[in-house]
């Protein structure tokens, strides 16, 4: 009785497949095909781990192995389009850019020239035609960049008329480059200030070594002049010596200068 049964099952599916068909549509399915059975799907020889991927130039499915991860920097895609704000882009950014060396306090940025014992120079091209900064590892600072400076000695005759003969020396242990010349009284009246350059090595400074005699007339008491670039290589000694003087008591002797 129970073969009975399963036998007109069957025969009423049969039925029921065909009045579909009759009437444009398909058979009910009674399993699920395999990729090999569809028409645009082609798998050849698959393996372990393989994904399916469309090819357009066959319009077919078919199995390849999974991409491998991009190892190469310049396979990467859309470096161009500078989004990754947490990084230095060394060819520039619209609006500028800050680089920040810590997030907490005392922290440090630290740059380094190369990693080779002989060290580099940081350039810093828009500082001048030739600008640069150089550390030799001293914390002695050289360059091309002209930095602005004055050297200044006062000549105080203690309260009388500031007697002549020599005043004082200053070590100068930077090179460097004198502009101008500047002298400023206390009082009206004249004072003549010869200032002599030498070597450190050749000590002390004569009147054979002056570079220039700044000085003030009675008509005023103040006196500022440009004078030809005075070349003082480092570890030189500047004297000043008075001349002649009268009336002044006190007088400021400055030297505007260029640090090489």
């Amino acid at each position: 009785m129970t073969i009975l049964r399963r036998f007109i099952s069957w025969l009423s599916s049969l039925g029921r497949g065909t009045r579909a068909e009759a009437r444009g549509g398909y058979p009910t399915p009674t399993g699920t095909p395999a990729l090999g059975d569809l028409k645009d799907v082609r798998i050849t020889s698959p393996t372990n781990s393989q994904v399916v991927t469309y090819e357009l130039s066959t319009k077919r499915w078919k199995n390849t192995a999974i991409p491998s991860a991009v190892t190469d920097h310049g396979q990467l895609q859309g470096l161009t389009d500078d989004d990754h704000i947490g990084y230095a882009r060394l060819t520039g950014r619209y609006g500028g850019q800050t680089i920040i060396g810590g997030t907490t306090a005392s922290n440090n940025l630290t740059l380094q020239t190369t990693s080779h014992v002989t060290k580099g120079s940081y350039i810093l091209s828009e500082l001048t035609a030739t600008g640069y900064l150089k550390n030799d590892g001293s914390g002695v600072v050289t360059g091309g960049n002209s930095v602005p400076g004055v050297i200044s000695f006062v000549v105080d005759g203690g309260g009388a008329v500031i007697a002549a003969g020599i005043k004082g020396d200053i070590l100068v242990p930077y090179g460097c480059t004198i502009t101008q010349s500047s002298l400023l009284a206390d009082q009206t009246g004249t004072i003549a200030v010869d200032v002599w350059l030498k070597a450190f090595a050749s000590y002390p400074p004569t009147v054979a070594n002056s570079i220039g005699v700044p000085a003030i007339s009675a008509t005023g008491i103040s006196y500022q002049s440009g004078v030809t670039a005075i070349s003082v290589p480092a570890n030189s000694v500047l004297r000043f010596n008075v001349n002649s003087c009268t009336a002044v008591q006190r007088c400021l002797v400055a030297l505007t200068l260029s640090k090489n």
